[in-house]
């Protein structure tokens, strides 16, 4: 088994819906998105008819309020849109021919499919995994010229997708942003560190504590050295922590967050993650048409650093961690690092435990018999040093198979952190959770 299915991600509930900050904004917001929904078909049907008959305006006039997509989106487009309220048909014509004239100056007359947006392409495989879906709405709505399109209105939401979809698209904006390559090594310093504060701890206990000390001590060392164990464990878990806290905080991620939601560069394209197969690249959108309520204007150009940056600020993306305990069938569904390194530290625990506890046992067995006369008071020492080695040899024995667990943990870790961030979050026993504001209002 591969260790990229070593751990398994959650799925949570997928959830679809627009949050509005108040009502009027609910209104606005479900009304243009019932007119929007025809919107792509009215924009190419504008600019298809305004390119035929830019010089015959009665013959544009006579077709264009029977066109498919107009048709359907009139009745739709109450209080936000230039047509609303208007029932003079001359009128109507005169704002369907005026909005084609100005698509068509800013597509320098490119010709529009509208219909190629329409299907679910298949996404890749990174996108499967993480979100259980195969296929999914495409970020390019329309086809302008050979330019793959994102339509949207002033008041856009970038994102249908919550749960699974943001974590999804926050893991690929770490790997575009370029910071899984910082935080990966932090995490390997992380993991060395800890290696190297664990064999400092132990070798301090081989060369000097263990040749002085008694049963009693030998208990009492052994757990304290025990305890700088799980100490260390500690402070490294919340290290590593910090480690992707704050590359999600990063501007980059952020901006990276809004380059995957405006084009779908990963989830359609798979150009992040060269381990996982790509998905079908129609689904990924290269340019925006941004249009306006009033049909006056329009906004068409490619998706730049420059807008994603613009976008970026107006998306509100607050990315965090939360601990996470992974399971299957009521059992861990992974052997992740904190895990591993508990039962290390618990076995150690114990072991120690029942060594001290045996030989406290022999130790009050030969004190009895020395109170009763059944052996002499040399061989009672004698009987003392070798138990007492016996205790120092086993708990020596014990720290130096801590030591090699801990070093075979710490390999497993790093081929997890070199698969990935999606991997190595899970195998840290951490999750991402992304608050964002996906609703953008744009200038047109």
């Amino acid at each position: 088994m591969s260790l990229r299915g070593y751990v398994k991600q959650l799925r949570p509930i997928q959830e679809n819906y627009i949050k509005p900050d108040d009502k009027t904004q609910l209104f606005l917001l479900s009304e243009a998105k019932n007119a929007s929904t025809y919107m792509e078909g009215v924009i190419a049907e504008c600019s298809s008819l305004y390119s035929k008959y830019k010089n015959n305006k009665k013959q544009f006039d006579r077709i264009i309020l029977n066109q498919p997509f107009v048709k359907k989106f009139l009745p739709l487009a109450k209080k936000l849109f230039a047509t609303a309220g208007v029932k003079d048909k001359q009128k109507l014509a005169d704002i369907f021919y005026d909005f084609g004239k100005v698509i068509n100056q800013k597509t320098k007359n490119a010709k529009i499919d509208a219909g190629f947006g329409q299907t679910k392409p298949k996404i890749s495989a990174f996108w499967t995994e993480t979100t259980g879906k195969k296929k999914d709405t495409s970020k390019a709505d329309i086809l302008i010229g050979a330019n793959k399109t994102s339509v949207k209105a002033p008041n856009a939401q970038l994102m249908s997708g919550k749960g699974p979809e943001t974590k999804a698209t926050i893991l690929s904006a770490v790997k575009i942003s370029g910071v899984d390559k910082d935080v990966s090594d932090k995490l390997f310093k992380q993991v060395d560190k800890f290696v190297d504060n664990l064999r400092t701890n132990s070798y301090d206990i081989n060369a000097r504590i263990l040749k002085k000390m008694s049963v009693e001590d030998a208990k009492k060392t052994g757990n304290e050295e025990v305890k700088k164990i799980v100490d260390e464990q500690q402070k490294g878990k919340d290290e590593i922590k910090k480690a992707f806290e704050d590359a999600f905080k990063s501007d980059k991620v952020a901006n990276a967050f809004a380059r995957e939601s405006m084009t779908g560069i990963e989830k359609f394209s798979g150009k992040v993650f060269d381990e996982y197969a790509a998905g079908d690249e129609n689904g990924e959108a290269t340019h925006m048409f941004i249009w306006d309520y009033g049909m006056k204007r329009v906004r068409f150009e490619k998706i730049t650093d420059s807008l994603i940056s613009e976008t970026a600020k107006k998306m509100n993306i607050r990315p965090d961690l939360k601990s996470v305990s992974y399971r299957a069938d009521g059992k861990k569904a992974g052997y992740s690092f904190y895990q591993a390194m508990r039962i290390t530290v618990k076995t150690i625990l114990d072991k120690t435990d029942e060594v001290t506890a045996k030989a406290n046992e022999e130790m009050e067995y030969n004190r009895q018999m020395l109170s009763e006369g059944m052996i002499n008071e040399i061989k009672f020492k004698d009987t003392f040093k070798k138990i007492i080695k016996k205790v120092k040899d086993k708990i020596v024995g014990f720290v130096k198979k801590l030591i090699e667990k801990v070093v075979q943990i710490a390999k497993t870790a790093k081929e997890i952190i070199s698969e990935g961030i999606s991997n190595a979050l899970n195998y840290f026993e951490l999750d991402v959770s992304v608050k964002v504001n996906d609703t953008v209002s744009f200038k047109v």
